[in-house]
């Protein structure tokens, strides 16, 4: 058995004996072992399993898997965008200077319909 040393909602400390903590502001809460010592985290006075949960916007969050894999997603997705943005620009310009074109009009069409395929991909878990 083990103790966990709890302090304004933070781990202190984890002990193999009870400790004797007198009148000071430390909740002491026996542990099991289970959970790695370096994997503890404390949520609301409980202990739980920091693989479990995700840090998110300040707080940690129960680990969803299916948000994880979008939050895969939409980071490949806006790095495609990003990493494409130039060929945009570089073809308006070349248009809008009445230069030859350095991708053709179905190059042109390809790529910004891949470029809308990724926007339609991501999805923001804003706040």
């Amino acid at each position: 058995m083990f103790y966990v040393l709890i302090e304004n909602n933070e781990l202190r400390g984890i002990l193999d004996y009870k400790p004797n903590t007198g009148k000071d502001n430390i909740q002491v809460v026996e542990y099991d072992g289970i959970i790695q010592k370096e994997n503890i985290l404390v949520l609301d006075g409980k202990i739980v399993d920091k693989e479990a949960y995700t840090f998110i916007n300040g707080k940690y969050i129960k680990r969803d898997y299916d948000l994880e894999k979008q939050q895969t997603i939409n980071k490949q997705a806006r790095k495609y965008l990003k990493d494409t943005d130039w060929l945009v620009l570089r073809h308006r310009d070349q248009i809008a200077l009445g230069l030859d074109t350095s991708l053709t009009a179905a190059e042109y069409k390809e790529l910004l319909q891949k470029r809308q395929e990724a926007r339609s991909q991501v999805i923001d878990y804003t706040e």
